[in-house]
């Protein structure tokens, strides 16, 4: 009978290693195969099905198709595969495994997956934000002084996070390693360890209250919602910050208070809107210091919970103190963010979930009268709370903010269908479903389509990787053709191709922008047409939200487009002219159009 179920038991084992292989070989074959088969389908003129599947009216180019096949169809199911196929794994293999071993794991599947991303350069806000910052400190031989001093970046300037180590972080690696693709490499590298450890300390909190399998698939549905996994392919600050948010409840739960304290300090160093971790941390100490007996532990949990407070006052403080851009610009104050906040879903399904967990402490304890333990829910509900009583004065909240939220709000929903389901395979089920819809969606196929170039909401899925795929092509267009013009181009553009560094830009080209004032890295600000060689110019532009429905920009009527570059439904142009550029140059300067 046992060599019977031993034989069994090598069987399945044969199987599952199979149909493993099975898809690892079908993930590589879409990713690796898919754009040829997009290229046959195009050069065999098969329009129907093309414009069928990415729902267009019109025949548009090869890259257009490529594009949108990779946001629709390749992408999704390349995610769909190798997300469950890990889940399966670590449903069958890796649910009593320590985290180090769990966070390895991840580790591996990330490089695995998003070996490509590896050389992917900042994207978005993190090129004029950290970056920014960063550059000049490595430029200027960490000058704080002089970086104190400089104009903040709102009126273009580098001084951008006055009281972030972030970007001092950023310039030792600018500083230290001369190239700009081993610096991608392993700064990338470092965020895919952040993303594990995160996951990894998610699945142990959870452990604390959940049976083993859905701790482990709990913390999956983390690692694969969509803007988690944007910021895990992203460097920026979100992913270092919510690491530091993550560790310090997870330290709280381990009875390592001052180690919560120094955790949720760091997390505040290296992002402003990091302070949520110290009123977190806080208001659970506070809940220990009701709970402790010995006066000596009371008078230790008061002293952490006073050097918390005495530090977000401080940083809040210095903030208004030194005229902070956004709160000099009215982003930041008392409930600024409200009228926003009150229509997001997050929102409610947190605060039911927050009032469910009450309604059923106090049943449990009052009512009832046992002796259950909800420290655990306690410090992931008072961080997820902490969350919302910050961003609720924010007037504007970007999408990847929410990185640091969903661990906590993630814990808070699993928790409460744990206490209204009961069968243990309905909640794996339900896991599953979670799983699959948030690896289907990982192109924001759910969100509806950003059809203009707007960074800050495409960093909320995947869907940002045709964006930075068009900088790219337009920075190697312009290597590639225009490198004896001056090339005038927006924001982030005219920096990518500006600043070798950033992992753009070979060759040195002549770089001017327009839109926006910048007062770094040697780019000259737009002078109006009558100060420029038109001839010897040629004006970069992508498609943005429209300012005006009677003003196109920045091409207009008037301007003649040399080559159009498109990669999905994200567009770029390089033409010459410049006419409506000059037109909002004028009004911004209060000039006549004439």
């Amino acid at each position: 009978m046992e060599k019977l179920q031993s034989a069994d038991s090598r069987l399945k084992d044969i199987w599952f290693w199979v149909f493993c292989a099975f898809g690892v070989v079908l993930f590589y074959a879409i990713k690796f195969v898919s754009p040829q088969w997009v290229a046959y389908l195009y050069r065999d003129e098969n329009f129907t099905l093309l414009n069928a599947i990415v729902n267009s009216s019109v025949n548009e180019s090869l890259d257009f198709y490529s594009g949108r096949f990779e946001e629709i169809l390749f992408g999704p199911l390349t995610q769909l595969i190798s997300g469950l196929l890990f889940a399966w794994i670590c449903l069958r293999n890796f649910v009593n495994i320590n985290s180090w071993k769990f966070a390895s794991a991840i580790f591996i599947f990330l490089l695995f997956t998003k070996f490509e991303v590896l050389l992917f350069p900042p994207y978005g806000d993190a090129i004029g934000g950290p970056f920014a910052e960063a550059l000049w400190l490595s430029q200027h031989g960490f000058d704080y002084v002089g970086l104190f001093h400089q104009p903040s970046y709102d009126v273009g300037g580098p001084r951008v996070y006055l009281f972030s180590i972030y970007p001092t972080f950023l310039a030792v690696f600018l500083k230290i390693i001369p190239s700009s693709a081993v610096f991608l490499i392993l700064q990338h590298l470092l965020v895919f360890l952040m993303a594990s450890a995160i996951v990894a300390m998610t699945r142990a909190i959870c452990l604390k209250v959940f049976h083993p399998s859905v701790a482990i698939l709990s913390s999956l549905v983390l690692l694969y919602l969509p803007l988690f996994q944007s910021q895990t392919e992203a460097i920026n600050m979100e992913m270092s910050s919510a690491l530091f948010i993550v560790w310090s409840a997870y330290a709280l739960l381990q009875n390592k208070n001052g180690l919560a304290v120094l955790l949720a300090i760091m997390s505040a160093l290296i992002k402003g809107t990091g302070v949520l971790t110290c009123g977190g941390a806080a208001l659970v100490l506070c809940f220990k210091i009701f709970k402790a007996k010995a006066i000596g532990e009371r008078v230790k949990l008061f002293v952490w919970v006073f050097t918390l407070a005495a530090f977000g006052a401080l940083l809040v403080s210095l903030k208004f103190i030194f005229k902070d851009a956004h709160i000099n610009e009215g982003m930041v104050r008392l409930a600024a963010g409200w009228p926003s906040m009150r229509n997001e879903f997050v929102f409610y399904l947190f605060l039911f979930c927050s009032t469910v967990f009450l309604i059923y402490y106090g049943l449990t304890k009052v009512v009832k009268k046992q002796s259950k333990d909800f420290l655990t829910p306690i410090v992931m509900v008072s961080y997820g709370a902490m969350w919302f009583l910050l961003f609720i004065n924010f007037y504007a909240v970007s999408p990847r903010y929410r990185v640091a939220l969903y661990p906590f709000l993630i814990f808070a929903v699993v928790y409460v269908v744990m206490i209204f389901v009961r069968i243990y395979h309905v909640r794996l089920f339900m896991l599953w479903a979670a799983l699959a819809l948030s690896l289907y969606s990982s192109y924001g196929i759910f969100y509806g389509s950003v059809p203009d170039n707007d960074h800050v909401m495409l960093e909320r899925s995947l869907e940002y990787r045709n964006d930075l795929e068009l900088n790219r092509r337009l920075v190697r267009t312009a290597e590639e053709r225009y490198s004896d013009k001056l090339i005038v181009a927006p924001f982030t553009v005219a920096q990518a191709m500006a600043i070798p560094q950033l992992g753009y830009v070979d060759k040195k080209l002549r770089i001017m922008i327009y839109g926006f004032s910048l007062q770094y890295g040697g780019i000259a600000n737009y002078p109006g047409l009558k100060n420029l060689s038109l001839k010897k110019t040629v004006f970069v532009g992508v498609k943005i939200a429209p300012i005006a429905p009677d003003f196109p920009f920045p091409v207009g009527p008037k301007d003649v487009i040399l080559e159009e570059i498109a990669v999905g439904n994200k567009k770029g142009s390089f033409f010459v002219g410049g006419f409506a550029i000059e037109a909002l140059w004028r009004v911004t300067h209060g000039l006549s159009l004439n």
